[in-house]
């Protein structure tokens, strides 16, 4: 799962001098995996994902950057990490993690390049599922407001 640091920082992110901001949504990826998959108990993953996405958005946000904490990081990239923030806001129902997905998600939309097999396969590897999680997290919000 990584270890953090003293300061509180994870080992592996965009803290990390050798990490790159689209590694966290490859690591998102496979830990989310392992706990829809496999291990839906694992009280690890969703703080650890969380920790991660948190530390995208603190370090990188929606930004256009070639080097530095967040590495090559742009819209070409962007739909390799949403998905994670779609994941964190079904599990936990903050907003805040909506809002930024979707600021991700627009701009990468919009300004993506898709015109090569890398971004584009970059691009749509796990986007789909940014929109099942972000569908699933409105309708339970829906039906959450209609029981109160």
């Amino acid at each position: 799962m990584g270890s953090r640091r003293p300061n509180g920082k994870l080992e592996q992110g965009t803290d990390h001098p050798r990490g790159q901001a689209f590694m966290v949504g490859l690591m998102a990826e496979a830990l989310i995996r392992h706990y829809e998959e496999i291990d839906s108990e694992d009280g690890r993953i969703l703080p650890a994902v969380k920790a991660a996405v948190d530390s995208v958005w603190q370090n990188c946000g929606v930004t256009y950057t070639s080097g530095g904490n967040c590495g090559s990081w742009g819209p070409d990239v962007y739909l390799l990490t949403a998905p994670a923030f779609a994941w964190v806001y079904k599990m936990t129902a903050d907003t805040q993690y909506r809002d930024q997905g979707d600021e991700l998600f627009a701009v990468a939309a919009k300004d993506a390049y898709y015109g090569s097999g890398k971004q584009y396969s970059q691009s749509f590897h796990w986007s789909f599922d940014y929109i099942k999680w972000r569908s699933e997290a409105a309708a339970i919000q829906e039906l959450a407001s209609n029981l109160d």
